[in-house]
């Protein structure tokens, strides 16, 4: 563990979900740092922190990459350690009180990598677990539109398959542990959503509430992917999650604040 002891912050959820958006706001708060996924609050200039981060996500790949042997996983999380202590020994960086870290499903092209949730308890010592979960067809609509898969569908059913996996994992942790909610929920009470945020991750509060209200959140975002898709696809992912499936996922449903 690091000799200067800071709050490791992990945001997840499935494409489109809202992680990137979270981890903008949160990392560029004083003393925060965001070292990816598709988020790095480290300007480029800054070449080696910069460095850092970028080997910080090729770390954190090794560790999930599903082909991996278990000797390469193991290493991916000892170098994860590893670049910490290093970012940490930066002069810029020496005061850093929490680092995020955030990946979305489906985890690049072929869902190749897929996060543990109890190896982030188990490689770092004080976290916070922020899972942030959408309807599952703006989900898989904003899969398809980055070409995550081959096809809709492929993006429809990789969506379910990581929202089943990580409900399952979700479920086998200590409610204590971590947070969700609907990014529906974030985008109609932003502000009261950043300050549960900011005092479940202990970060100032009076802070994440200007940055959120800087944001301006649109709420037509929700129903964008309805008017991306013609009228077959619209109905297929109207099909395909129906109540039936949806009900895999009983986490979902509602928002969870540790007590």
């Amino acid at each position: 563990m690091s000799k200067q002891p800071f709050r490791f912050v992990f945001l997840i959820g499935a494409s489109g979900s809202g992680t990137t958006l979270l981890t903008r706001l949160i990392g560029a708060q004083k003393g925060c740092v965001a070292l990816g996924g598709n988020h790095i609050s480290i300007a480029r200039k800054e070449k080696s922190a910069y460095s850092i981060a970028r080997k910080f996500k090729k770390a954190n790949d090794r560790l999930w990459d599903r082909h991996a042997t278990s000797e390469d996983s193991e290493a991916g999380g000892r170098k994860m350690l590893e670049l910490i202590e290093q970012l940490l020994a930066v002069d810029n960086y020496k005061e850093t009180s929490h680092i995020l870290f955030k990946r979305s499903a489906p985890f690049h092209r072929g869902d190749r990598y897929r996060p543990d949730l109890s190896e982030i308890f188990r490689l770092f010592e004080d976290v916070r677990l922020i899972f942030i979960h959408r309807d599952p067809r703006a989900s898989a609509a904003s899969s398809h539109r980055r070409r995550f898969a081959k096809n809709l569908r492929a993006n429809a059913v990789i969506t379910e398959e990581q929202l089943t996996y990580l409900s399952a994992q979700l479920a086998t942790l200590d409610p204590t542990q971590y947070m969700g909610f609907p990014y529906e929920d974030f985008c109609r009470e932003p502000v009261l959503w950043m300050r549960r945020i900011a005092t479940y991750c202990g970060l100032p509060e009076d802070l994440l509430e200007q940055a959120v209200r800087a944001e301006k959140i649109d709420t037509t975002r929700n129903e964008a992917w309805k008017n991306r898709l013609d009228e077959n696809d619209r109905n297929f992912l109207e099909t395909f999650f129906d109540e039936r499936r949806i009900r895999q996922w009983p986490l979902l449903g509602q928002p969870h604040i540790p007590e």
